[in-house]
C-alpha cells in the first residue's frame, strides 16, 4: 500500500489528453463543486492505492429475478499485467517501482471469490459493467453552525468493465499485487501459494473505461458557502 499522499483544494477541472489521465464524459464529469475536481491519472489512482477497502456497484438481479442495484465492499488493487516486466517472489524493488507507477493506464484487480453475485454475472456473461469507488476521510471540518460541518476527504469513482482472469501468470500476479497493497513486501514474507490454491481462486480485472476524483482540503466549513456562490457566479 502507498503512503498517503496530499492534494490542493484548487486543482480545478482540467480537459487532458488521454495520455495524461482519464477524458471528461457525461458519465464521469463532476457538476458540483467543479473546482475539486480530478481527471488525471496520478490523482484517480493514488486515492484507490490509499485505501483497503473499495465499493463496488452494479446491477443484479433479487430472489423474483428482477433487475436491483448491489454494491459489495472488496479488496482491490491497480496494476498492469505485463508479462516483460514480471513480480519476481523476493519483491525486487527496482521491479516494484515499475509497478507502482501509478501516472499511466491501469486495470484495477478484485478478489472475487467473496463476491459471489458479481463473479457469477460475469462468468454468465463474459464481461460485466460496473462502477467502483474508493474514499479517504482525511479530517473533520468544524463550523459554528450545524450546516457549515463538512469532511475533508479524497474520493475517487471508477466505471469499467469486469471480466474474469484465466491465465495463471497474470493471476499469480494480482494475487501479488494484492497482498502486497494489505503490507507492503508481505508476498516475499509468507508461504508460497501452491498451484491447487492458485486454480481456486478467483480475480476479477476491471478495464477502466472513465473515472473521476474529488478532493476537499480546507480548514472552515464555511468556505463551502463561498464556493457555491463562486459556481453560481453571485
Amino acid at each position: 500500500m502507498l503512503p498517503l499522499q496530499r492534494f490542493s483544494s484548487n486543482m480545478g477541472a482540467q480537459k487532458l489528453p488521454s495520455e495524461e489521465g482519464y477524458a471528461q464524459t457525461p458519465l464521469n464529469t463532476i457538476k458540483v463543486y467543479k473546482h475539486r475536481a480530478a481527471y488525471d491519472y496520478q490523482t484517480v489512482h493514488s486515492i484507490f492505492a490509499s485505501t483497503l477497502v473499495s465499493h463496488v456497484s452494479f446491477i443484479g438481479t433479487d430472489e423474483e429475478g428482477d433487475p436491483t442495484p448491489i454494491n459489495l465492499p472488496l479488496t482491490a488493487v491497480l496494476g498492469r499485467y505485463d508479462p516483460s516486466h514480471p513480480l519476481s517472489e523476493n519483491d525486487n524493488p527496482s521491479e516494484s517501482s515499475y509497478h507502482e507507477d501509478l501516472n499511466r493506464p491501469l486495470d484495477l484487480y478484485l478478489h472475487g471469490n467473496v463476491a459471489m453475485m458479481l463473479r457469477r454475472a460475469v462468468v454468465k456473461n463474459g464481461t460485466f459493467k460496473v462502477c467502483v469507488a474508493s474514499t479517504r476521510v482525511d479530517g473533520v471540518v468544524l463550523n459554528f453552525t450545524p450546516n457549515g460541518h463538512s469532511l475533508n476527504y479524497r474520493s475517487a469513482v471508477i466505471h469499467g468493465t469486469a471480466s474474469m482472469v484465466q491465465e495463471a501468470e497474470e493471476k499469480r500476479f494480482a494475487m501479488h499485487m494484492l497482498t502486497n497493497h494489505m503490507i507492503p513486501h508481505r508476498w516475499s514474507n509468507v508461504n508460497p501459494v501452491t498451484p491447487s490454491a492458485m486454480k481456486s481462486v478467483q480475480i476479477m480485472k476491471v478495464h477502466i473505461n472513465s473515472a473521476s476524483a474529488k478532493v476537499r482540503a480546507k480548514n472552515m466549513g464555511l468556505a463551502d458557502s463561498v464556493d457555491i456562490a463562486a459556481e453560481r457566479g453571485d
